[in-house]
């Protein structure tokens, strides 16, 4: 998914959300980003060779009422072509929906990220129906337009 979604946006390749998301709102977000973060880097000549996740990655159940989910945090070493790349953080929260598992929620930090300018800093991922919240996401829609 990681691959899809760097390539997508510096390289210009198509991401298939339906496979990882199942919320209508977060597919329409990530959307959005992926757009957005492709207007800002895709016209830079240095295409994304591939993606590694470091050692440092974290990961944590948390049971609930519903099934319970899964937070992952992956640091994410992004490597180009032409040499160099960079480093960012992604976190996700994954649920088994009936019989599936699906990312719920997705957040990628650092400071130039669109996670960042849209959401904010220092958010706490771990409210897997965030995205079912429709005041919420009123709010979030209303910062993108």
């Amino acid at each position: 998914m990681l691959t899809d979604y760097y390539k997508a946006v510096w390289n210009g390749t198509a991401i298939d959300l339906e496979r990882f998301i199942e919320n209508e709102n977060l597919k329409q977000y990530i959307e959005t980003k992926v757009q957005s973060q492709h207007d800002k880097y895709g016209h830079f000549n240095d295409k994304v060779k591939h993606i590694e996740i470091r050692d440092d990655w974290e990961a944590k159940f948390t049971d609930d009422e519903d099934g319970g989910f899964l937070y992952l945090s992956l640091p994410v070493a992004i490597t180009k072509y032409h040499g160099g790349g960079y480093g960012e953080g992604t976190e996700f929260l994954i649920r088994n929906v009936n019989g599936k598992l699906v990312i719920v929620d997705w957040y990628t930090g650092g400071k130039d990220t669109y996670d960042f300018m849209v959401r904010g800093d220092n958010v706490t991922v771990d409210n897997p129906d965030i995205w079912n919240d429709s005041e919420w996401v009123k709010t979030l829609d209303n910062k993108i337009d």
